[in-house]
């Protein structure tokens, strides 16, 4: 038999994209600031998340996620935090000029090095075995959920679409997700001219110049 855990969700600022289950209490970490990297923010918002964490304790597992939020919990002196690492973060790491690519490696290592961490993917944890040498015991590989039968469930639905037909990218922008890789192969698949399959790509993501730009660079 399952047992039932109550689930705590700490966010550093009052910025909610998605609905939470009403069985999960939600802390609003500093309600006053917006996401900031200055000092007195970092030092404000320490003080702030040990204390609420502290107010709720114990805790069977802590999750901390992003590298921001990351340098918080671990400045905040909570144990027993697992740090999720959600991207390559090496891929980051060499995409920034040489001086800046020499501090964030740094940083990554004296944040992550000797933590527990949990990796989206095995590719993810041996990123951060072979590039920042983290112990390999210490990480544990927990891939997203995904709900397989209602996916496929969804996939079986018909609907009604008068237009013309269009293949969707639904994601942010940004390095990881290689939109540029995407735009690359959208340009080849249209070469092909295919008649019978969509010739439209619909972007569904926040606008970006830069993103804008990239498709008038790929379209040429």
């Amino acid at each position: 038999m399952c047992q039932e855990i109550e689930v705590h969700v700490f966010l550093l600022e009052r910025k909610i994209s998605q609905q939470l289950n009403g069985k999960v209490k939600l802390h609003i970490v500093n309600h006053k600031q917006s996401l900031s990297g200055s000092f007195f923010y970092k030092r404000k918002t320490t003080r702030l998340l040990r204390k609420k964490v502290h107010q709720q304790e114990p805790f069977c597992c802590i999750i901390s996620t992003l590298p921001f939020c990351d340098s918080i919990v671990k400045a905040t002196g909570i144990t027993g935090v697992h740090f999720r690492i959600a991207n390559t973060l090496s891929h980051e790491v060499r995409t920034l000029s040489y001086f800046k690519s020499k501090r964030r490696f740094k940083r990554y290592v004296t944040l992550y090095r000797n933590e527990n961490l949990i990796a989206v993917s095995n590719g993810v944890k041996k990123d951060m075995i072979e590039t920042f040498d983290c112990p390999e015991k210490k990480i544990t590989t927990i891939y997203n959920p995904i709900d397989i039968k209602k996916l496929v469930q969804l996939s079986k639905e018909k609907i009604t679409h008068s237009g013309e037909d269009f293949i969707v990218y639904a994601g942010r922008f940004s390095k990881q997700k290689r939109i540029d890789l995407l735009l690359d192969a959208w340009k080849v698949f249209l070469g092909k001219n295919e008649q019978d399959v969509p010739q439209k790509l619909v972007m569904l993501t926040p606008w970006s110049d830069a993103l804008n730009q990239m498709i008038l660079v790929k379209s040429l």
